[in-house]
């Protein structure tokens, strides 16, 4: 389905780490590129796939599956079950205001965590679901000027920190 994807690893790229951890790529000046970020610290084993009806790549476990229903992507994997699609009117474009719509939305939300990013953001959260806990994730990215939302519904934490791996590893070339 693709090849091995790269690592945002110091030693992997050249370049330097922002604030928030994110290895932005150097060009060969050294100088940083504008708007194009390296990939994050990505599993060795997950390969990187093009979201053709989304004009851009993605990093996931090996045989994950991907699925069309409508204008979303359905991504589904060792550990990962998530939906990207191009953002709508859901998906608020301020981390803070997409945070408050979630709380109010959902009942008995706890453990929310927000994560900036250079280029969007990632929130996670939890609440108590019929049978067990829900795993939430939302995201979104600004893409070469698109914008792109990613979410989550799962039924571990580790699906949760799989979908938040894939929304960073989201990026056009």
């Amino acid at each position: 389905m693709g090849s091995a994807c790269c690592s945002g690893a110091p030693s992997a790229s050249p370049g330097y780490f922002d604030e928030h951890g994110v290895s932005v790529m150097s060009d060969l000046t050294g100088a940083a590129a504008p708007n194009k970020l390296a990939l994050p610290i990505i599993p060795a084993e997950w390969i990187e796939i093009f979201l053709e009806d989304l004009s851009i790549y993605a990093c996931v476990p090996p045989q994950s599956t991907m699925t069309k229903m409508g204008s979303t992507l359905l991504i589904q994997g060792s550990d990962l079950a998530c939906a990207v699609s191009e953002a709508d009117q859901f998906a608020a474009h301020d981390m803070d205001e997409q945070a408050t719509n979630l709380a109010q939305k959902y009942d008995g939300v706890f453990n929310m965590q927000k994560e900036k990013l250079v280029d969007g953001y990632i929130i996670k959260f939890e609440n108590a679901g019929l049978v067990a806990t829900n795993y939430w994730l939302s995201g979104l990215r600004s893409i070469l000027g698109m914008h792109f939302k990613v979410v989550c519904t799962g039924r571990s934490f580790q699906q949760q920190e799989n979908a938040a791996t894939f929304c960073k590893s989201l990026h056009w070339e």
